[in-house]
């Protein structure tokens, strides 16, 4: 679980705009990914239906501790939530005013999501919503890990040779 101060935001994925030759996209088609990190700590990406507070608040139940303290911005469903769970310890950032007050602000889960971003849109290209969370994993992997290069290395062929393979035929399949 995560503890101490704990930076919250969601993020959505949105298909590029299809090159010359291409089909249509539809602007309506977003992947939603909740973030939520320690100040100085780990980082945690998860990837959700919709931006719902039936959504989001199992998350958040799941991988933060009662006991942290809470920044958002000013999106109300975090304020419903945090009045049920976080009361006292909420801190609320209002970007329309300013982007960091002292030690609230969301720039750190910010960072998290541009690399996010950066890696999607610049390395893969196209990400489908099914294996959207092994991407997320990754990226929070390397993210947690980001200071330790070469132990990084190591531990992870470490992981690959002890782990199952994935088939083409499930990574293809539709479902």
């Amino acid at each position: 679980m995560l503890t101490g101060v704990v930076e919250a935001d969601e993020t959505y994925l949105t298909p590029k705009k299809p090159r010359k030759g291409r089909p249509y996209v539809k602007k309506d088609k977003r992947d939603v990914v909740l973030g939520m990190i320690e100040r100085g700590g780990r980082l945690r990406l998860v990837p959700i239906a919709d931006a719902k507070i039936e959504i989001i608040e199992p998350v958040l139940d799941k991988h933060i501790s009662p006991d942290a303290t809470l920044q958002t911005d000013g999106h109300p469903t975090y304020a419903i939530i945090a009045e049920r769970k976080w009361v006292g310890r909420h801190n609320v950032i209002d970007h329309t005013r300013s982007y960091a007050m002292g030690d609230i602000h969301t720039n750190t889960i910010e960072n998290a999501f541009s690399l996010l971003k950066r890696g999607v849109y610049g390395t893969f290209h196209k990400v489908s919503i099914k294996h959207l969370g092994r991407y997320c994993n990754e990226f929070s992997y390397r993210f947690n890990r980001r200071g330790e290069q070469l132990a990084m290395f190591s531990e992870t062929m470490k992981h690959l040779t002890r782990g199952k393979a994935l088939p083409y035929a499930k990574l293809t399949a539709k479902e």
